[in-house]
């Protein structure tokens, strides 16, 4: 089964207040956080889709592509993302704010996915679902046709597997100043 993810780094960070992917997390650049815990053994193409040219070293550094725009919505960055997944069996969908998330998590998310690769996958604690979701290729049409602030929860139908992570912290973005300093401080 091949497997692709996507990385949405194209948010403005508007309520951040500055660029924050390269803002350094426990000593290395948010974005790193996210990269290095996606198991790139296990996914076949990764793709960072940003407005932000500053990141590309850091993409090359894990071998993911880099895809740049200038386009306003969120819908844009899913379905550039999705435009580059041709091929592929199952497309992860992450953030890269989430600097807590988990390989151990994200590794339990395609497990669960390729034991039931026609239902979309997504982590969540307890009754809350939350990102990465990981969606089959049935869904990249749907993907395809969002517009303006549609996200991929749009697509969703009720049939979801869902995989616990092992802390709440872990599906928490660090949208806000305040949020990446209570993150950074958590022992997690």
């Amino acid at each position: 089964m091949k497997l692709g993810c996507v990385v949405m780094a194209s948010g403005f960070s508007r309520r951040f207040g500055e660029n924050k992917l390269l803002r350094p997390f426990r000593g290395r650049p948010l974005l790193w956080w996210c990269l290095n815990s996606l198991p790139r053994d296990r996914l076949d193409r990764i793709t960072v889709v940003t407005r932000y040219p500053t990141v590309k070293p850091l993409c090359d550094e894990f071998g993911a592509n880099c895809l740049l725009h200038d386009r306003p919505a969120l819908s844009d960055t899913i379905r550039l993302g999705i435009a580059n997944m041709e091929g592929m069996d199952g497309c992860l969908f992450a953030v890269a704010d989430q600097p807590l998330c988990q390989r151990e998590s994200l590794c339990r998310l395609l497990d669960a996915f390729q034991a039931a690769p026609d239902l979309p996958a997504r982590l969540c604690w307890e009754d809350r679902p939350g990102n990465p979701v990981l969606f089959p290729p049935s869904l990249f049409p749907a993907l395809a046709a969002l517009k303006g602030e549609q996200g991929g929860g749009r697509v969703l139908s009720p049939e979801v597997t869902l995989v616990p992570v092992s802390h709440p912290a872990e599906l928490e973005d660090a949208d806000t100043p305040e949020a990446f300093a209570r993150l950074e401080g958590l022992s997690l």
